[in-house]
């Protein structure tokens, strides 16, 4: 009860109660520390590294994407890795007496509760074992008593629907028909160059996989089976090749799978975080995002299919974005949108929204069939999220789509638009509390 611990730009700091100096305890460079809880024995800090936006409620409350459980030394030192990060492992406990560490992982499929024996030295001699089954659990939470475990069951569905590009007025979504109907969560959306498939992944099969089907209409393939979570699919223009960005190494990196079932090719192999990759309109190029530095990279591939090395365009950029023609790309910036000149040169603002008003903030962005049109999605006060169309040359949004039905919320950035409609995934969140009496065996 003296000392309080602060997470602050991937790092912990430690100050006392009663002020002084703030002292470093920890850094992890490449990806963030959250949920962190000092044991009772005053040795150990435990902690969540990487995928903090999963446990803030809002746009990406509750996704898959890997994160590790580490130890920090309350002393000061390197940290102790408890589990990889190639599965989902949050929300950790410790027992009363902490020689234990509860947490929740989905690394042998539903997420469920895991603990691991702690000796004080911190050398974890033993691989977490598994003590629910099939829970579909969020967090856990000890009594202080110890005698009582609450604990929070979390389900959400989020399937592709579709309508058609408003051509004048404002419309919601009761005229929006479904695409997928199953027990699964859809999070990246995308329509192909030649406009014959739409491209996605899902957890329909526990993990996230990357599947495709016909615009018009047809049952869905699976493009991948790597137990490791794989995203954001694009077919490539000659629809030979798919791009998606996979955890397989335990952060994220572009890969690309061709279709004829040759080897995988890896694009960027980092302990940064690329993702969302977009191929050029040749496929010579593509354009993709680092989640860890919000930077909008490119790299180019010569005449006998080798990648070179990224080159960085801009920072501050929102992961979805477009190739506008084969010279510029368009990307959420700074709130508004741009168009970003792939030789480096200065960018065109399409649109900015005027400080402290209430225009819409651009989250994400597709191009119209024709290229003259940029659509965005956005988010207003009340969380409601609308799609606006704005001309390439620049000039005021005009709001096409509404989301109105509470029932029914887009609750994420990602949608696509192609062959005159719009993607979009509605999604069903729902959340139970829980207390489990504890007895000892």
């Amino acid at each position: 009860g003296n000392r309080i611990l602060i997470e602050r730009n991937r790092a912990l700091l430690v100050v006392a109660i009663n002020g002084g100096d703030v002292q470093p305890l920890a850094t992890d460079s490449t990806r963030d520390l959250h949920s962190c809880e000092w044991s009772l024995r005053n040795d150990w800090i435990v902690c969540v590294s990487g995928n903090s936006p999963s446990t803030i409620p809002g746009v990406n409350f509750g996704n898959i994407a890997p994160s590790a459980i580490v130890l920090v030394p309350v002393a000061g030192g390197e940290l102790v890795n408890v589990t990889d990060n190639v599965s989902l492992n949050v929300s950790p406990v410790w027992s009363p007496d902490g020689g234990h560490l509860y947490f929740v992982s989905n690394r042998e499929g539903p997420r469920d509760i895991y603990v691991v024996d702690v000796p004080p030295d911190g050398n974890i001699r033993s691989e977490p074992r598994r003590i629910t089954t099939g829970l579909g659990l969020q967090s856990v939470s000890f009594s202080a008593s110890g005698d009582r475990l609450a604990y929070v069951t979390y389900v959400a569905r989020a399937n592709i629907w579709s309508m058609p590009i408003p051509t004048a007025g404002v419309v919601d979504t009761s005229r929006a028909v479904a695409v997928t109907n199953s027990s699964q969560v859809v999070e990246s959306i995308r329509v192909s160059a030649d406009r014959q498939w739409l491209l996605y992944d899902s957890t329909l099969h526990l993990n996230a996989d990357v599947f495709r089907m016909p615009i018009s209409g047809g049952a869905a393939e699976r493009m991948t089976t790597d137990p490791a979570d794989e995203f954001a699919p694009d077919l490539s223009p000659d629809g030979r090749e798919i791009a998606f960005h996979s955890w397989a190494s335990g952060s994220r990196d572009i890969v690309v799978k061709p279709l004829d079932a040759g080897p995988l090719q890896t694009v960027t192999a980092t302990p940064a975080q690329e993702s969302y990759p977009r191929w050029s309109p040749d496929g010579r190029a593509m354009a993709f995002v680092d989640q860890y530095l919000n930077t909008l990279n490119i790299i180019q591939r010569d005449a006998v299919g080798t990648w070179g090395q990224p080159t960085e365009l801009r920072r501050n950029v929102q992961v979805q974005g477009e190739w506008l023609d084969g010279k510029t790309l368009a990307y959420p910036r700074n709130s508004g949108l741009e168009l970003i000149p792939v030789d480096g040169g200065p960018s065109r603002i399409v649109y900015a929204p005027a400080p402290g008003s209430d225009d819409p903030v651009v989250r994400s962005v597709a191009r119209s069939d024709d290229g003259q049109t940029l659509y965005f999605k956005s988010f207003d006060a009340e969380g409601e999220s609308t799609i606006w169309a704005v001309s390439t040359v620049g000039g005021k949004p005009r709001l096409l789509v509404r989301f109105s039905d509470p029932s029914r919320p887009s609750v994420r950035n990602d949608f696509a638009a192609g062959g005159g409609q719009f993607y979009f995934t509605l999604e069903d969140r729902q959340a139970d509390i829980w207390v489990a009496e504890i007895t000892g065996r």
